[in-house]
């Protein structure tokens, strides 16, 4: 198999829908899964620990990954939606199997009830969940950035203070006097 993207469960965030990184598949010298770009990758391995993105590219990941892709008359962005829902993380961990390392198995995940509107009502319902979850991880990345912005200004005011015009001052004549 030729050096491709990888995706193992610890490129997907727990509980947020979101891969946070990736590797190289000469990296990885076990079994894996070819997936495309838009495949749902949902963690098999403690399914409670809601591992569920959308692949951004091309590429193969663990096996310890479904890889979905859905048929008519349901479309992919509305299966996205449900099997990224609390409760078909739920439904999976209840058909786990193994007690230390739980797997979710495929005819339980295949069991559940879920209701399949017309096909222009998944597509409307698709929409408003992308735009939420859009806005969800732009205030993600944005806390994210405070919280480093916030830690970075920490550290300066703590060892130099708040800026005072004495102190100011005190900084202009160290650096006029350095050669």
């Amino acid at each position: 198999m030729e050096d491709t993207r990888y995706i193992g469960l610890e490129h997907i965030g727990s509980g947020t829908l979101r891969l946070i990184g990736h590797g190289s598949s000469s990296e990885v010298s076990s079994t894996k899964f070819r997936f495309q770009t838009g495949d749902i990758l949902f963690g098999k391995l403690r399914p409670y620990l809601h591992k569920v993105t959308r692949a951004p590219f091309d590429g193969v990941c663990s096996t310890d990954i479904f890889v979905v892709r859905s048929r008519r008359p349901c479309e992919q962005a509305f299966l996205y939606h449900c099997m990224s829902s609390a409760d078909f993380v739920r439904h999976a961990s209840a058909g786990s199997e193994g007690t230390k390392m739980p797997r979710a198995r495929w005819s339980h995940l295949t069991t559940y009830p879920m209701r399949l509107p017309p096909l222009p009502e998944q597509r409307r319902i698709s929409a408003a969940l992308d735009a939420i979850d859009h806005t969800l991880f732009m205030a993600t990345d944005a806390i994210a950035s405070t919280e480093k912005l916030r830690e970075a200004l920490r550290h300066e005011l703590l060892t130099a203070g708040l800026p005072t015009p004495e102190r100011e001052r005190e900084r202009e004549r160290e650096r006029e006097s350095r050669p």
